[in-house]
């Protein structure tokens, strides 16, 4: 299949260029250093930490490396193909754009996935021998979780890499966006509470919904909830918005549907 022979290209790549290895060194280090620091602490305050403790304090990490990571990986894929003219050579092998875009996303997410899957490995075996502990299922089930958060945001960056034709505006507008998941949407929705509630915008409960809404269909947020669920430590769900399921069609979408856009693009666009 050609989708499989993109993706197989690109991961070949990125063994050539050390993208791979310096991926998972550095996914090495991230997970090796959480274990080793989780266990000191541990033995600061005089005893382990509890089993779900680890797995739990990994979350938020991983919630802002992998959208991260997910974008570098992801936004020169098409685009820079188009800066260097060498999608018309791809084109004109028995490759169709759809070919281009699938293949590149399968290509780029089986990347990040195997640096995730080495990291998490390494760092897992370095709680156990550290005599630290930690729940394995909990562990395995927020991994599952992680590399579907790192395809999300792969998803998101070659959907714009496949629709813009400029590096530079793709560049731009994908790291705003990691930004404004990562960083900013809590914010904005803190700040839109106080607004709405100050110029009295409808009833309290319909304020509530709408803010509870914006907050949900965050990707990181759906991932932050799922990840809760996973390891009961969400308590009851206030509203459908907090549900897992919700979150799991968020994250489901933020999957698809970028990818499914840059496609539509990429068919529709003249390459020059």
């Amino acid at each position: 299949m050609s989708v499989v022979t993109i993706a197989k290209k690109d991961v070949q790549d990125a063994i050539r260029s050390w993208r791979l290895l310096g991926l998972v060194a550095a996914f090495v280090v991230f997970f090796v250093g959480l274990s080793a620091l989780f266990t000191k602490v541990g033995t600061f305050l005089g005893g382990e930490l509890g089993a779900a403790a680890f797995t739990a304090a990994i979350v938020s990490p991983i919630g802002f490396l992998l959208p991260v990571i997910g974008m570098f990986i992801g936004y020169r894929s098409v685009v820079g193909e188009r800066s260097s003219g060498s999608i018309k050579l791809l084109l004109s092998l028995p490759h169709t754009r759809s070919d281009v875009v699938l293949g590149k996303f399968l290509g780029r997410t089986a990347i990040v996935s195997v640096a995730t899957v080495v990291g998490a490995l390494a760092g897992g075996i370095t709680m156990f021998a550290l005599g630290g502990s930690f729940a394995p299922m909990d562990y395995v089930g927020v991994l599952l979780l992680a590399l579907v958060l790192g395809a999300t945001f792969v998803s998101v960056s070659i959907g714009l890499s496949s629709s813009i034709n400029s590096e530079s505006i793709v560049v731009g507008i994908g790291f705003s966006l990691v930004v404004l998941f990562t960083l900013v949407w809590g914010m904005f929705t803190f700040g839109l509470s106080i607004v709405l509630a100050r110029y009295d915008v409808g009833t309290e409960a319909l304020r509530d919904q709408l803010v509870g809404f914006i907050g949900a269909v965050n990707p990181k947020s759906a991932f932050s909830t799922l990840t809760s669920t996973i390891l009961g430590s969400g308590g009851a769900p206030t509203s459908v918005w907090s549900e897992w399921w919700f979150a799991a069609l968020v994250l489901l979408c933020w999957l698809v549907l970028p990818l499914a856009f840059g496609l539509w693009r990429f068919e529709r666009t003249e390459l020059s």
